[in-house]
């Protein structure tokens, strides 16, 4: 159902493309023409995007006095939809392994182009452990996320993402509440 829903709307954005062309007036020639639709199709290649990264995953337990890290990998989903002509927003679902710990993240980012390749990230995270029977009541918790994307190629990107727990966990069994934060780094591809 999703496929059917993606393509159809990719039918329909293309076929808005093209309908919107305008036709060549005297003085232009055909190849200004076919420029202006090139950067029009690019603008709007990179307005709607999805895409997959996966990368180097590290995720520490703040007690407050001292902070225990392990490192691990990520790999999910991710997709763009244009705001403004330098603000997108970045909805992304990723999973994380780290030693013995499996972690949903589900974030919401609003991404910023500072310069044409170089875009600033920030916006809440959730995260969520999975199959933890010691963290079952505390295996939700929420985030704020910050980092930087760089575009590669118009499909290929990079980026770093710091996410600081704001949720304490633990509960009365525990001897000390704890915060969870999770740094990534890695590599993405858009479609």
């Amino acid at each position: 159902m999703k496929k059917i829903l993606l393509s159809s709307i990719l039918f329909l954005t293309t076929f808005a493309i093209f309908a919107q062309e305008q036709p060549v007036e005297e003085g232009n020639t055909g190849n200004q023409q076919e420029e202006i639709s090139e950067e029009q199709e690019e603008e709007e290649n990179r307005k709607n995007r999805f895409g997959v990264k996966a990368g180097y995953s590290s995720v520490a337990v703040d007690l407050g006095v001292i902070s225990l890290s392990v490192d691990g990998f990520y790999a999910g989903l991710m997709a763009e939809f244009s705001a403004t002509d330098k603000i997108l927003i970045q909805p992304e679902v990723l999973y994380s392994r780290a030693a013995e710990a499996n972690i949903i993240h589900g974030a919401v980012l609003a991404k910023y182009y500072v310069v044409e390749n170089l875009s600033i990230l920030a916006g809440p995270q959730a995260t969520y452990f999975i199959g933890e029977e010691d963290v079952e009541d505390n295996s939700f918790g929420v985030d704020v996320a910050v980092g930087v994307g760089f575009d590669i190629t118009d499909d290929l990107f990079a980026d770093l993402k710091y996410a600081y727990g704001l949720t304490e966990r633990g509960d009365e069994n525990d001897f000390i509440p704890y915060k969870v934060n999770t740094f990534q780094i890695g590599l993405g591809y858009k479609f």
